[in-house]
């Protein structure tokens, strides 16, 4: 086994790590799944495994980590979207970090996907949390998101110009309002 290269490797070690889970042996997962990073690399299937074995055993920033190495191989290859989602819902993962792994992985697929609208909601919700406690700038970024995923949306356009009011910047809010106005 120490002879293979590569994706046979990749293979055999996410493998023995689905076993492993499987035998309720979490350490042994994360030991398997450390040694199997260098070669699932140019694998979108392995590092999609990778992700979602290392979201069962509560690692949401190694799962999202994973995931999106497979997407950027085969953007929109859909169970590594659902990987991130379902990393993106796990405790302790830092809603910002998820936010942006999701716009990231969601580049390309329509705005009327399952996917798209789930993020698209949570990014909402999120960047106006985030302008009602102040995090103006924080805000800004996540508006920023969507208008980079979908120019045309309205709300979006809406809420940032609400953020640049509150920063003071009454020419940026007006340029937002008049865009949604347009739309």
């Amino acid at each position: 086994a120490s002879g293979q290269r590569g994706p046979e490797r990749g293979a055999m070690l996410v493998t023995m790590a689905e076993n492993a889970f499987r035998a309720g042996q979490i350490n042994e997962t994360r030991r398997l799944l450390e040694a199997a990073r260098a070669s699932i690399v140019p694998d979108v299937t392995l590092l999609t495994r990778a992700g979602l074995l290392y979201a069962c055993i509560g690692d949401g920033g190694k799962a999202v980590e994973a995931s999106l190495a497979a997407l950027e191989l085969q953007p929109g290859y859909e169970p590594a979207i659902q990987c991130i989602v379902h990393a993106a819902r796990m405790p302790g993962m830092n809603d910002a970090a998820a936010l942006n792994a999701m716009a990231r992985a969601l580049h390309g697929l329509p705005s009327d996907s399952p996917v798209f609208r789930h993020w698209r909601t949570r990014a909402l919700e999120y960047g106006r949390r985030a302008l009602e406690t102040g995090a103006v700038d924080e805000a800004m970024e996540i508006f920023a998101s969507l208008l980079l995923a979908d120019a045309a949306d309205i709300d979006a356009w809406l809420w940032a110009g609400a953020a640049h009011m509150k920063h003071g910047n009454a020419s940026g809010a007006e340029d937002c309002f008049a865009e949604a106005i347009r739309l």
